[in-house]
C-alpha cells in the first residue's frame, strides 16, 4: 500500500499489487466501504495492474472532518493519477464510485481515463427531485443522517441487508458488516449529504470515452431505473443488466459480472 498527499491533511491509500501489467483498471469504492470490496475482481483480473484507490474518509486514507463531496473525491483521484503517471486506464467506480468517476470526467476532463465502468451507479443523482423522479427519497437520506449520528453500527445493519440480491451466506453477511464498520465515521456521515445533494447531469456531457453501465435488476438501493437514465444520457454507453442482482451487482452473479467486465476492459 501506498499513501499519496491528495492534499493537505488527506492522504489516501492506494493498492497497485501487480504494477507492471499492460493495462491499467483503476477502482473506486462505494459508501461506507473500501477498495477491499473489490477482491473477486482483482482476482478475475490478475494479468491486469489493478488499483484500488481508498478515498479520502475510508479505508487506510487520511479521514478529515470535512470536504466529503464529489469534487474532493475527484481530486482523491486525480492525485493518483499525476503522481503515478497513469494513461490510458479504465476507470471504474462503483455506486458512490460511479458518482466520483463522473465528476472526475468533468472536472478533469476524463484525463487519461480511456474507458469507464460504472458499477450500479449512485448517478447522475441518488435521490428524487421534481424533475427526475428515480432513486431514494431525501426523506430517506435524512433518516440516514441521524441514525449515523446515533447509532452508526444500527444503520449498517440496515444497509446490509439492502445490499446483497440474493443471500450470500452468513460468512459474507459478517465481513461486509465488518467492512462498513472499519469505515471512519467522518467518512461515513460526511459523504451521505453529498448523495443526498449533489447532481451529476450537468457532468454527463463531459463524458467522451466507451462507457460500460453493470446494474442489477433488483438493486433496491440504486434502482435499475438509475442505470437505464444513464445508457439514456451517454451516447457512447452499453447497458449490462443483470436479472438476479441486487446493489452488489459485482457478488450476486460474480461470474457474470467478471465475464462482462473482463470483455468490456478487452
Amino acid at each position: 500500500m501506498a499513501m499519496i498527499p491528495a492534499r493537505k491533511g488527506a492522504a489516501v491509500s492506494v493498492y497497485d499489487p501487480n504494477p507492471g501489467a499492460r493495462k491499467t483498471v483503476v477502482f473506486l469504492h462505494g459508501w461506507p466501504l473500501s477498495h477491499a470490496m473489490f477482491e473477486y475482481q482483482f482476482a478475475a483480473l490478475r494479468d491486469c495492474r489493478c488499483i484500488g484507490i481508498d478515498l479520502h474518509g475510508f479505508g487506510k486514507s487520511a479521514a478529515p472532518l470535512e470536504k466529503y463531496d464529489y469534487n474532493s473525491f475527484a481530486d482523491d483521484l486525480a492525485a493518483v493519477v499525476r503522481q503515478m503517471n497513469l494513461q490510458r486506464f479504465t476507470l471504474l467506480g462503483f455506486s458512490m464510485g460511479g458518482a466520483a468517476a463522473l465528476r472526475y470526467m468533468s472536472r478533469y476532463r476524463g484525463n487519461g481515463v480511456s474507458r469507464l465502468a460504472l458499477v450500479a451507479a449512485a448517478a447522475p443523482v441518488f435521490t428524487r427531485r421534481e424533475d427526475f423522479p428515480f432513486g431514494m427519497a431525501k426523506s430517506q437520506v435524512d433518516d440516514m443522517i441521524y441514525t449515523a449520528l446515533r447509532s452508526r453500527p444500527q444503520l449498517l445493519e440496515s444497509f446490509a441487508a439492502d445490499f446483497f440480491g440474493r443471500d450470500p451466506g452468513e460468512p459474507m453477511r459478517r465481513w461486509f458488516r465488518a467492512l462498513c464498520l472499519a469505515q471512519s465515521p467522518a467518512g461515513t456521515l460526511g459523504s451521505l449529504f453529498a448523495l443526498r445533494d449533489e447532481d451529476l447531469r450537468p457532468d454527463l456531457g463531459k463524458v467522451r470515452v466507451p462507457t460500460g453501465i453493470f446494474h442489477g435488476k433488483k438493486d433496491r438501493i440504486c434502482p435499475f431505473s438509475l442505470g437505464v437514465e444513464l445508457n439514456k444520457s451517454l451516447p457512447d454507453s452499453t447497458l449490462f443488466a443483470f436479472q438476479n442482482s441486487g446493489h452488489a451487482v459485482f457478488y450476486d452473479e460474480l461470474d457474470a459480472f467478471n465475464r462482462a467486465l473482463v470483455g468490456f476492459i478487452s
